[in-house]
């Protein structure tokens, strides 16, 4: 072959890599995907990413394709390199085309690997699930948080296919997995996803091996691969010497470990987690968090998560979305989630926060936030809260436990008088009961110096350790 028709056709491959995902983008937009099939590339679903309740994801996204972006680049570059050492005709036009390519899909296809939009899910006259947006992006893990009966269950067992969607759609990378409005329902075990339950679901009858190779055997894989796979998975679980063990000879842990051996051996694109810790001892229900998040990590699989516990959705997330009588009150990192609540609701289930109701009487932008000074019956002080607020509105101020100041000063932030009522020792820390006029606050403070109930204290917070949301 001469030098020409290797450029030629090389020219040739790198075109059709960077128009191909392109070409599909616009096609899908252009296709009617028939009913019961899965939908391809849709520009709407891309929209949708530029929406107000997605913008955040979206950023996050963008940033997950950069890397991807930044990593091919770098092969491009020294390709490109190579090019320009040569006497070839054009080269500044291929050093282009060669970087076309690595960029143009990750930037495609990392945008939304799992995304509801307006899902809802009704049993008779109760509405289970109300118009549901969520996207979690490839490679996160994001936690559905809420009391019991708020529809996080309902809401993973739509996107399972375990139930119908009543509205809206589901889609799971580029499917589009349920449409009610396009006939479109895609089967459980068509939908590439793995699953956790609650309950594990270990067949008490078979071996560990037996149980992780099951999901390869329905699919008719040959026997050479679901040896091979099987014990890679119990490998990456640490269980790979108890693969002949009977299900009924393990401990909790290792049937949890032994469940998401097999929810991962065939490859799925999500994986769909059910409060699997919630029936293990406190003790090994800690040391499971950061397993199962390091086993998360490592994989990088995409993880949508179900729990009503709170330091467990804090652990194992790269966002908490808290829902509350089947709607998204708000999605955010958990730090964001614990320091800034988007509302009372929010404030009220993560954590054990004061929560005070006041008025919100001048609002100050500055240079490390808005500032906002509060008044309630005896007291008044400056808070941390957003720009939106104005005066005269009435607040509530979000003060955490260990936020609060026993016997301290602030420079800018509120304080006040009151009574210790209770002390409840917990090791390296002490709860306190304190009376505060009508209210009764808590305190967490370090347990190196006690302060008995019955003492009168001064009770100071710093405004930048404050959140004020409105009522």
């Amino acid at each position: 072959m001469t030098i020409r028709a290797a450029l030629a056709l090389l020219v040739a491959l790198l075109l059709f890599l960077t128009a191909y995902p392109l070409v599909m983008l616009v096609y899908g937009s252009l296709h009617t995907t028939p009913p019961g099939e899965p939908g391809a590339f849709t520009l709407d679903g891309y929209r949708a990413m530029l929406s107000r309740d997605n913008a955040r994801i979206l950023l996050n996204t963008v940033g997950l394709s950069l890397v991807k972006t930044v990593l091919a680049m770098t092969l491009a570059l020294f390709l490109a390199w190579i090019v320009a050492r040569t006497d070839t005709p054009h080269r500044e036009a291929l050093e282009v085309l060669i970087t076309l390519p690595f960029y143009i899909p990750p930037i495609l296809t990392a945008m939304a690997w799992g995304m509801l939009r307006g899902v809802s899910k009704r049993f008779g006259d109760v509405c289970a699930v109300a118009d549901v947006s969520l996207t979690v992006a490839d490679g996160r893990l994001l936690t559905l948080l809420g009391p019991s009966g708020c529809g996080k269950t309902t809401t993973l067992r739509m996107v399972a296919g375990l139930e119908p969607n009543d509205t809206g759609t589901i889609s799971i990378g580029d499917r589009v997995v349920g449409d009610p409005a396009a006939g479109v329902s895609v089967a459980p075990e068509r939908r590439e996803i793995g699953m956790v339950f609650q309950s594990y679901a270990i067949w008490p009858h078979m071996t560990v091996f037996a149980n992780v190779a099951y999901p390869l055997e329905v699919r008719r894989r040959p026997a050479a691969e679901v040896r091979a796979r099987v014990l890679d998975a119990l490998r990456s679980m640490e269980m790979a010497h108890l693969a002949e063990r009977p299900a009924t000879a393990l401990s909790g842990g290792q049937q949890q470990r032994v469940a998401m051996a097999r929810a991962l051996v065939f490859q799925p694109r999500v994986l769909l987690m059910d409060e699997p810790l919630s029936n293990l001892d406190a003790k090994l229900r800690e040391q499971m968090r950061v397993e199962l998040r390091a086993v998360q990590q490592r994989l990088g699989i995409t993880t949508l998560y179900v729990t009503h516990d709170q330091e467990e959705a804090m652990v194992l997330s790269d966002e908490i979305a808290v829902m509350h009588e089947g709607r998204i009150l708000q999605v955010a990192a958990p730090e964001t989630l614990y320091a800034r609540p988007a509302s009372r609701a929010v404030a009220a289930f993560v954590g054990s926060p004061n929560l005070l109701a006041a008025k919100a009487r001048d609002v100050r932008p500055t240079a490390q936030g808005t500032l906002v000074r509060v008044e309630a019956d005896g007291w008044e002080g400056w808070c941390t809260g957003p720009g939106t607020l104005a005066p005269g509105e009435a607040v509530t101020v979000v003060v955490r436990p260990e936020a609060i100041q026993l016997d301290g000063r602030v420079e800018r932030g509120i304080a006040w008088r009151g009574v210790v009522r209770q002390r409840f020792f917990r090791g390296t820390r002490n709860l306190y009961a304190v009376q505060v006029g009508r209210e009764s606050f808590s305190v967490d403070a370090p347990s190196d110096q006690p302060v008995p109930p019955g003492t009168e204290v001064s009770l100071s917070v710093d405004a930048a350790n404050t959140w004020v949301v409105r009522e």
